[in-house]
């Protein structure tokens, strides 16, 4: 029992590791380490400090991927500049459509409108979440 659970914290270390090595590609860090995606996502939702780790490794890739599309904008990029300015300017009006979520204590739904240069009629879509 005692060499499992060694095991498992040098596998745990390793895949922290791999994550860091692969930007958070964790089918990648799983298949180096040698153990399976269904391992992870139970010891990401067992271990705490584990999925702290792995949460920080999110955050740096997210900072990462920002600061290329930074890069980008900077070069000039139509596309760079449109993404960015759809999901950071939206309370400027840079929006295509219309999200409205309502949430109670038991579940949430979601009313999506189109844009208002939407030339079909199609009425407002409601999912629920």
């Amino acid at each position: 029992m005692k060499r499992n659970l060694q095991r498992t914290a040098i596998n745990k270390k390793a895949v922290i590791e791999q994550l860091k090595d692969t930007k958070g590609i964790i089918s990648i860090a799983c298949q180096r380490v040698g153990i399976t995606r269904q391992t992870f996502w139970m010891w990401l939702k067992d271990d705490p400090e584990f999925k702290q780790e792995v949460e920080e490794i999110t955050e740096y890739q997210i900072d990462y991927v920002e600061s290329r599309l930074l890069d980008k904008i900077e070069d000039g990029s139509d596309t760079a500049i449109i993404f960015y300015l759809k999901c950071k300017g939206k309370h400027r009006g840079y929006v295509e459509k219309t999200e409205l979520d309502i949430n109670s204590s038991s579940s949430s739904i979601k009313v999506e409108f189109g844009s208002k240069d939407d030339n079909d009629e199609t009425p407002p879509q409601i999912l629920n979440g």
